[in-house]
């Protein structure tokens, strides 16, 4: 017959004290030494920079847009208060390049494209950005800019138009 253990003994191998042994607690400076292993070593981890950096990226472009859609706002107000002192060379290419921004991502980049073209065209679509890109699809290729004070020069009058906002030169 196998033997039993004495009452208070612990002979079972699971048993706490068979783990762990003796039961040690750690000293002043074994607990701060832990800590400030286990604090480098938490710090140490990728994914807190990711979620440091994170945020500051997401600012960075942001700013970066917002600053891109203020000067794009910027060159077309001028365009807009200088259109009609312009040549007509030089405000076609503005507005093909205007244009192009109708494709841009940036609402505030199409909203501004959208207003330099309504003033060059004289076309009102309003804000609809999808309509003002069918209407250059359409006309961008025959479009020509006339400016909306043509004068005839032998006279120094200007011409009439039979269109409210073009006027054209006489033949």
């Amino acid at each position: 017959m196998a033997a039993r253990p004495r009452a208070g003994s612990c002979s079972h191998p699971a048993s706490a004290q068979a783990i762990l042994g003796e039961v040690r607690y750690f000293t002043r400076y074994e607990s701060s030494r832990l800590r400030r292993e286990y604090r480098l070593r938490e710090r140490s981890r990728p994914y807190r920079l990711a979620l440091l950096l994170f945020p500051l990226i997401a600012l960075l472009v942001l700013a970066v847009e917002l600053g891109r859609a203020f000067w794009y706002a910027r060159e077309v107000a001028e365009f807009a208060t200088v259109i009609d002192q312009t040549p007509p060379e030089v405000v076609q290419r503005q507005v093909e390049r205007f244009a192009a921004g109708l494709n841009d991502i940036n609402p505030l980049v199409r909203n501004a494209s959208a207003t330099a073209l309504k003033v060059a065209t004289h076309a009102n679509l309003g804000r609809d950005i999808t309509a003002w890109r069918d209407w250059w699809r359409a006309h961008g290729a025959t479009w020509r800019y006339l400016p909306s004070a043509w004068t005839n020069l032998d006279t120094e009058t200007p011409v009439v138009s039979p269109q409210p906002y073009r006027a054209v030169p006489r033949s």
